[in-house]
């Protein structure tokens, strides 16, 4: 489950809602993704480069995801748990050979858009970048991190609509994944108010 993108946000995510959770996950995220990668209208269309483009933000993706379930919750009083104690146990003898894992997985993702022709200078701070970013977003539980989980959630939908199409930056199909499901979700999210929002809790983008 923790080497594997996709499935590990599956699991403690989608499942974690219902039992039905993996068509949650079609409904609210693969299907608009896909949707957008196929108005795109890239010749010819490949079912693999598109499921590629989503398995790669993900692996990158769930790095965040690790770490704020595993690590972020020893420093909070009341942590949101999404893992059994034997799942941690397993995370704490094995968190080195995840994150390398996952870090080898990523490199190897890195190395293939390049040779599709994505330039190193533009396609690593994307891909790399959510990192650092998710790190700060784990550290932090104030007003800030409503406008991160804004990013993230924009990151997960977006990036694979660039990676298909080797970054071409249609600001049409660009705001209709945003507006598909980003931008509805942060503004009803009851956890984010922006006015007089003094206190933050968790939710998960």
């Amino acid at each position: 489950m923790f080497y594997v993108p996709v499935l590990y946000a599956i699991r403690t995510r989608f499942l974690k809602r219902t039992k039905l959770g993996i068509f949650f996950w079609f409904a609210e995220y693969l299907f608009p993704v896909l949707l957008s990668l196929l108005l795109a209208n890239i010749e010819p269309i490949s079912i693999f480069q598109m499921l590629l483009s989503v398995v790669c933000v993900y692996c990158f993706y769930e790095i965040g995801y690790i770490q704020n379930d595993c690590e972020t919750i020893k420093k909070e009083e009341n942590p949101t748990l999404r893992l059994s104690e034997d799942e941690l146990k397993i995370y704490e003898r094995n968190k080195w050979n995840i994150y390398m894992t996952r870090g080898v997985l990523g490199i190897l993702f890195s190395m293939y858009y390049i040779q599709q022709g994505i330039p190193s200078c533009i396609l690593l701070p994307v891909l790399w970048g959510i990192i650092p970013l998710y790190l700060l977003y784990n550290s932090m539980r104030n007003r800030l991190n409503q406008y991160l989980v804004l990013f993230l959630m924009v990151y997960r939908y977006g990036v694979p609509f660039f990676l298909y199409t080797h970054f071409n930056w249609n600001c049409y199909l660009l705001l209709l994944i945003i507006i598909s499901y980003p931008i509805p979700t942060f503004i009803q999210e009851e956890f984010y108010k922006l006015k007089y929002c003094s206190t933050v809790v968790y939710m998960v983008p």
